[in-house]
């Protein structure tokens, strides 16, 4: 049995389809988030690698802005390019009164045909060590180097356009990841531990600095059933010095179905992990200001929402209020056949779904 189509339905105009081929190889996508959409076609040469792609982008549900690019894959050895080609552009809005008519089918494709894109990628023992991109539409180039030990990734290091160089650092220990370390600029700013029970990971330390000193920022944990499946993750957030949790996950098993329900607190990002109250409040009101220098006074923005100062029991006041719920149902093969995603308080109240096709 293998897997031919997928078709999912969600809110707010989300959505996707999904054809593959005889060899599990996608050939058609159709995709939208928040109204805009992609629709993608794949094409496979003779050695069932990727030869070219047709895309056609809607910035929205009417799809005032059209944009069609062609990606065209070139190999060398192991190495290829993908060079995106735009070649139509098409718009609603456009001065030309000629074809300036909705919905009647007159709407006017303009024809470019320009490079506006090359994404390269060096391969070694079939592994990517670099990757480079030159986006010409903003003239921005950017850089991925992968180095490996024994084929297992050690470092990745990403040079912006500006200079800016992030990198991350993979620790092991007998083959098992044990930490991972964050550089800005070759500066260390965040790290993670892994820590193990009966070869699993139960638990993640992130750790974050100020002033140079290191802190533990959050704190997640991992529990198992006896097939060393997860059935519950909790995540701990500082907050003033103290260690809250902020949402976790629960699953269920049964027969060929997958319960999974997730509570919440909403955007507890923006007041979560940070040294201590201090050096929250001097970074929500850093935020604040520059927000309020960039939208208000503007024409059509209301005035910017006052700052939050956060007082040390603020957390205590919060409840769990982003929750969501999800079914996935399985064949007799484990191969997924449905997914539903819902109100844990209403199972009737369904957010999204999708089907899965299998032949």
């Amino acid at each position: 049995m293998q897997l031919i189509k997928e078709t999912f339905q969600g809110p707010n105009f989300d959505y996707y389809i999904k054809e593959y081929n005889s060899n599990e190889q996608l050939i058609f996508e159709d995709a939208g988030y928040g109204g805009s959409c992609t629709i993608r076609q794949i094409f496979y040469n003779d050695n069932k690698t990727i030869n070219k792609i047709l895309e056609h982008r809607k910035d929205n549900h009417d799809g005032n802005l059209q944009q069609k690019f062609e990606k065209i894959y070139e190999y060398s050895g192991e190495n290829y390019r993908v060079v995106t080609y735009k070649k139509q552009w098409r718009n609603y809005f456009d001065n030309d009164p000629d074809y300036y008519v909705f919905g009647l089918g007159n709407e006017k494709w303009h024809d470019v045909d320009e490079i506006v894109a090359i994404h390269e990628f060096k391969i070694e023992k079939g592994l990517v060590i670099s990757e480079r991109l030159h986006n010409l539409e903003t003239n921005t180039k950017t850089s991925l180097l992968i180095a490996y030990k024994n084929e297992i990734k050690i470092s990745e290091i990403r040079i912006e356009s500006n200079g800016l160089t992030n990198e991350t650092r993979y620790v092991y220990e007998n083959k098992k990841i044990k930490a991972e370390e964050y550089f800005v600029d070759n500066v260390l700013n965040k790290r993670i531990f892994f820590i193990y029970e009966n070869d699993c990971i139960s638990e993640e330390q992130i750790y974050f600095f100020n002033n140079s000193k290191e802190y533990l920022a959050y704190h997640k944990k991992y529990f198992y059933n006896s097939t060393n499946e997860i059935e519950k993750e909790e995540l701990y957030g500082r907050f003033n010095s103290k260690m809250y949790l902020c949402y976790y996950y629960e699953t269920f098993r049964k027969d060929q179905i997958v319960t999974t329900k997730r509570f919440a607190i909403s955007y507890y990002e923006q007041f979560a992990g940070y040294y201590d109250l201090e050096s929250l409040n001097k970074i929500s009101k850093t935020e604040f200001e520059f927000n309020k220098s960039q939208y208000n006074n503007k024409s059509g923005i209301e005035d910017f929402e006052q700052f939050v100062d956060y007082k040390d029991d603020y957390f205590e006041n919060l409840k769990f209020d982003n929750n969501h719920a999800n079914i996935c149902k399985y064949d007799h093969k484990q191969n997924i056949i449905e997914y539903e995603g819902f109100n844990p308080e209403d199972e009737k109240d369904v957010y999204e779904k999708s089907i899965y096709h299998n032949e």
